[in-house]
């Protein structure tokens, strides 16, 4: 194993923030009168934010637009990236060592991009990252892995020497079927799931400093 590059998932993976995406969807819904289906976060599991708007127009049949819909859960999410995330444990070190042995990285993610730069400014890391790939962007969420392609194609690595760190079952699975070494990372918000998790991926840490620099450069 030789990683030359690795891709960062956001939610879960760099940031304490899977939370806030698990009480978005629901907390919109609601603030439009209506009552969230009991397996919501099924429905919405792994799309992107334009994919989520369009099962949440279809399916409550709403009238707005959209845009206005991303706008809306962009809005209830904002708060929290602009003021109150932070980064998981060991992460800022992780950055500052991978930028000293000259291995580039990115992000991949299923965010906005304006969120992601606010929250990386506030908490100094922006600089560390070469780009920041979105689902939006590439129009297709993490049940494909178009998304790492991309993000492999920014960092100028073949999949089969970059790194996809990621945090859930199914964004595991994609990157793997893609050619990508994949590392498991731990999140509270998928405690059911590590047995599996670590069965899958290549590498599993639970906090980033327990990563392996041998396995770089």
């Amino acid at each position: 194993m030789h990683i030359k590059g690795i891709i960062f998932d956001l939610d879960g993976t760099l940031l304490d923030s899977s939370h806030v995406w698990s009480a978005a969807g629901p907390n919109y819904i609601k603030m439009k009168g209506l009552e969230p289906v009991a397996d919501f976060q099924e429905k919405v599991y792994g799309k992107s934010l334009l994919q989520a708007a369009e099962y949440l127009k279809s399916y409550y049949k709403l009238s707005d637009s959209l845009q206005m819909i991303m706008d809306d859960i962009n809005t209830i999410v904002e708060a929290e990236y602009l003021y109150n995330i932070k980064e998981k444990e060991g992460v800022r070190e992780l950055l500052g060592e991978l930028s000293k042995r000259n291995i580039p990285v990115c992000v991949a993610t299923l965010t906005d991009k304006y969120l992601v730069e606010a929250v990386f400014k506030r908490l100094g890391i922006l600089h560390y990252f070469k780009d920041i790939i979105t689902a939006t962007e590439v129009g297709s969420g993490k049940d494909r892995p178009d998304i790492y392609y991309k993000a492999a194609e920014c960092l100028g690595t073949k999949a089969e020497e970059t790194l996809v760190a990621e945090d859930m079952v199914y964004t595991v699975e994609t990157a793997k079927k893609g050619g990508f070494i994949v590392a498991a990372v731990y999140d509270k918000e998928a405690e059911n799931v590590q047995d599996r998790l670590k069965s899958m991926a290549d590498i599993y840490v639970r906090s980033w400093k327990e990563f392996d620099y041998n396995l770089v450069g």
